[in-house]
């Protein structure tokens, strides 16, 4: 398994499988599981009703277009 090595109070998050929009709020934003979840529900729904999942993945969670496939379902 690679890792990231970081420096300072960072962490070495192991690189061979990126984490999920949970797992990134709870560690970033310091959510519980239940928070984290509702946030993906409720950006899940916007994209249902027809927003662009883009928009919704930076408006809701400041992450990069990369997780888009993950509200998708892919």
């Amino acid at each position: 398994m690679s890792t990231l090595k970081l420096s300072g109070k960072m962490r070495v998050i192991p690189m061979d499988k990126p984490e999920t929009i949970k797992q990134v709020l709870m560690r970033r934003d310091g959510l519980s599981a239940d928070e984290a979840d509702e946030m993906v529900a409720y950006a899940k729904e916007r994209i249902a009703d027809g927003e662009d999942p883009e928009e919704v993945c930076y408006e809701e969670f400041g992450l990069e277009p990369d997780y888009v496939f993950e509200l998708l379902g892919w």
